[in-house]
C-alpha cells in the first residue's frame, strides 16, 4: 500500500481533474474520483503514523542483528552498484505520485481518443502511428518531474551527508538513476501499441500499408521516454531545485510546439526537428519526409543529455569526446531530416496524383467502379459493398462510366514545393463522383447518397461546389429512396424525417446530409414535403417502387417531374404541404 498510494493519488488526480475541468465526469469522473480519495486515504494514513510517537521500549536488540564477522570478499564494481541502484530506484520511480499521474495521462488518452472517438481515426488510420510521439509527452513530462525528484531526494530530506558516508560515487549513482530510463521506455513502447489496438478495433475498415516509416514510431516514442529520464537526472544534478523541472517541461513543450507548426504546411522540414509532429494534415502517401534522420536526431539530443547528467561528477576524457561524438551526430542528424524532399520521391508522389490509374486497384458493383490505391484495397472493396445496393437498384445505364476513385483530397500548398513543380495541370474528371473516401460510418451513408444523386443525374449537372436545388422534384425524392436500400430502418427514417427546430436564426434546419466532415459539403437541398414522400416510398413495398422506377426512369429522373407525379405513378397518396427546406452544411 505505500508504494500503491503515491501513484494512485496522482493518476486520480490528474484524471478527476480533467474529468471536472471539461464540464462532465460519468464514468470517468467517477473512476478518477475513487482513484483520488483512495490516494488522499493513503496520505493521512501515513501522515498520522508518521507522527505518532515510537516507544524506546518497542524494540530490543535480538541475537538476529549482533555482530558476526564474516570473510573477507573483493568490492563491487560500480556496474554492478549501478544495476542493483537501478532495481532499486525503478520501484521508488514507479511508486512516484508524478509517474501515476503520467499514467493516469496516458490511460485517458486511451479512453477518451480510443474508446470513445477512435471511430474518428478511420479517415486516415496511416495516420495513428504519426500521432504516437504526441500522446506520449504527458508521461514523458512526468517521468521529468519524477526523475528530479528521485535524484535530489537526498537534499529533500536532508540525508546528504549519510549518502556521503556510503562507499559509492556519485557518478554511480546517477548511473542507477539513469538505467531506470528501461521502465519509462517500456511504457512508451507498450502504450502505441495498445492505443493503436484500441483504435482499430473502433475502425471498421482497416485500410492503408505498414512500412518501416509506421514501425519505427513506436521506438520513438520509446526513445522519447527514456530522454526524458535522462533529462530529469541531469537537472538534478546541475540545477537541484524542485521548480526546475516544472520548468523544464514548460520550457520544451514550448520550443516543441513552436518547432512542431513553424511553416505553414505540414511538410515544413524544420519540423523534423521537434519532439513532437501535429496532426498530418496531408494524405501521408503524399509525404516522403527523412523520419530516419528524424529519429538519429533525436536519439544523439538523448545521448547528449545522459552525458552531461555524468558530467557533473565525472573527471574522464571520455566526457568531452562523447558530448563531442553526440553533437556530431545531432548536427548531421538535423541537416539530414530538414533538406528537401529527394527527386525521386517528389517524382513518384506526382505520378500518385498525375496518373491515377495507374497506380489504383479497381472493384466493380454494377456498372458502377471504385477505385483506391494499391495500399487500400479494403477501402475499395468496402465502398463496393457499401454502394452495392443502389447500383443493384438502378435501371442499366444510370451509373454507366462513373467511377468513386481516391483522388487527391488536399490543398496544393501543403504539398513539398518541389512535388508541385512536377504536377500536371488540372483536369477534373467529370464522371468522377465527389467522394470523401473514408471508412468512417458516416462517410459510408454520404457515399449512398452520393451514388443515388449520381444515378438519377444530378452530380453530373452541379458546377465544382453548387449547391442544387431539389425542392418538388421528383429525382430528389428518388434519390433518397435509393440510399435508404443500403441502410437499417432507423437510419432511414433519419434520413427522411424533417426536424422544425430553430438555429441561432431562428429558421428552421434538417440535414439529411450526414456530418460534412466525412461526406463532404451538403450538395443538395430537399423539400420538408419531399422527405414526407421519401418516407411514404421507402414504406412501400421495394418490389412494386423498383417496378415503377424501372419502367418510366427516363421521366421520373426528369428535372421538370414533380413530386406529386412520382407519388401518383407509384399509386401513394399526395403529401399535404408544409413549408421548410432542408439546409446546407460544411465541416
Amino acid at each position: 500500500m505505500r508504494r500503491l498510494g503515491p501513484p494512485l493519488a496522482g493518476m486520480g488526480g490528474v484524471v478527476g481533474f480533467i474529468a471536472l475541468a471539461s464540464g462532465g465526469g460519468g464514468a470517468i469522473g467517477g473512476l478518477g474520483g475513487i482513484v483520488l480519495i483512495g490516494g488522499i486515504i493513503w496520505f493521512v494514513v501515513r501522515w498520522v503514523s508518521r507522527r505518532r510517537p515510537a516507544a524506546a521500549d518497542h524494540w530490543r536488540p535480538s541475537e538476529a542483528f549482533a555482530y558476526r564477522p564474516t570473510a573477507g570478499h573483493e568490492p563491487s564494481s560500480p556496474t554492478k552498484v549501478a544495476r542493483a541502484l537501478a532495481r532499486i530506484e525503478t520501484r521508488e520511480l514507479a511508486s512516484s505520485a508524478s509517474f501515476g499521474a503520467g499514467i493516469g495521462l496516458l490511460l485517458l488518452i486511451i479512453v477518451l481518443l480510443g474508446v470513445v472517438w477512435g471511430s474518428d481515426f478511420a479517415e486516415e488510420p496511416l495516420a495513428i502511428p504519426e500521432m504516437f510521439p504526441i500522446y506520449v509527452h504527458p508521461l514523458a513530462g512526468m517521468v521529468i518531474v519524477a526523475s528530479h525528484r528521485a535524484r535530489t531526494r537526498s537534499t529533500r530530506d536532508g540525508t546528504q551527508e549519510l549518502f556521503d558516508s556510503c562507499p559509492v560515487e556519485e557518478s554511480t549513482r546517477t548511473s542507477g538513476h539513469l538505467l531506470t530510463a528501461w521502465l519509462p521506455g517500456l511504457i512508451g513502447f507498450v502504450f502505441p501499441l495498445v492505443f493503436a489496438a484500441v483504435i482499430l478495433s473502433k475502425i471498421p475498415v482497416v485500410h492503408g500499408a505498414i512500412g518501416a516509416r509506421q514501425v519505427a514510431l513506436p521506438f520513438g516514442a520509446a526513445v522519447l521516454c527514456i530522454g526524458a529520464t535522462a533529462l530529469g537526472v541531469a537537472l538534478a544534478r546541475w540545477a537541484p531545485w524542485t521548480p526546475v523541472p516544472i520548468a523544464a517541461v514548460v520550457l520544451v513543450g514550448v520550443a516543441s510546439i513552436r518547432l512542431a507548426t513553424a511553416g505553414d504546411r505540414t511538410t515544413e522540414p524544420i519540423r523534423q526537428l521537434s519532439t513532437w509532429l501535429t496532426e498530418p494534415e496531408v494524405d501521408l502517401r503524399f509525404t516522403a519526409p527523412h523520419w530516419a534522420a528524424h529519429h538519429v536526431w533525436i536519439l544523439a539530443l538523448v545521448g547528449i543529455v545522459a552525458v552531461l547528467a555524468l558530467a557533473r561528477d565525472v573527471r574522464r576524457s571520455w566526457v568531452p569526446i562523447s558530448l563531442a561524438a553526440f553533437a556530431l551526430l545531432a548536427t548531421v542528424g538535423a541537416i539530414a531530416a530538414t533538406r528537401p524532399i529527394d527527386p525521386a520521391d517528389a517524382e513518384r508522389i506526382a505520378a500518385l496524383i498525375n496518373q491515377p490509374d495507374d497506380h489504383q486497384r479497381c472493384v466493380a458493383t454494377g456498372e458502377l467502379q471504385v477505385c483506391a490505391y494499391k495500399s487500400s484495397d479494403a477501402m475499395a472493396q468496402h465502398l463496393a459493398k457499401v454502394v452495392d445496393p443502389v447500383a443493384e437498384a438502378v435501371p442499366p445505364g444510370a451509373l454507366a462510366g462513373w467511377t468513386i476513385r481516391q483522388g487527391f483530397d488536399i490543398a496544393i500548398e501543403q504539398l513539398d514545393p518541389e512535388v508541385r513543380d512536377r504536377l500536371a495541370p488540372s483536369s477534373a474528371d467529370p464522371r468522377v463522383i465527389p467522394l470523401v473516401m473514408t471508412g468512417h460510418p458516416k462517410a459510408d451513408q454520404g457515399a449512398l447518397l452520393w451514388a443515388a444523386l449520381t444515378a438519377v443525374g444530378i452530380t453530373e449537372q452541379r458546377s465544382g461546389s453548387q449547391v442544387a436545388s431539389l425542392e418538388g422534384e421528383a429525382r430528389g425524392v428518388i434519390a433518397l429512396w435509393l440510399a435508404a436500400r443500403g441502410v437499417d430502418e432507423r437510419t432511414a427514417l433519419a434520413m427522411t424525417t424533417f426536424y422544425s427546430g430553430a438555429d441561432t436564426t431562428g429558421e428552421s434546419y434538417y440535414r439529411p446530409w450526414p456530418d460534412s466532415c466525412y461526406a463532404g459539403p451538403t450538395p443538395v437541398i430537399w423539400a420538408a414535403t419531399d422527405l414526407d414522400a421519401a418516407r411514404l416510398l421507402i414504406a412501400a413495398p421495394e418490389d412494386q417502387i423498383n417496378e415503377v422506377l424501372r419502367s418510366d426512369w427516363t421521366r421520373l429522373t426528369d428535372r421538370r417531374t414533380t413530386t406529386a407525379e412520382l407519388l401518383a405513378a407509384a399509386g401513394l397518396d399526395p403529401v399535404a404541404d408544409r413549408p421548410g427546406r432542408t439546409r446546407t452544411s460544411e465541416c
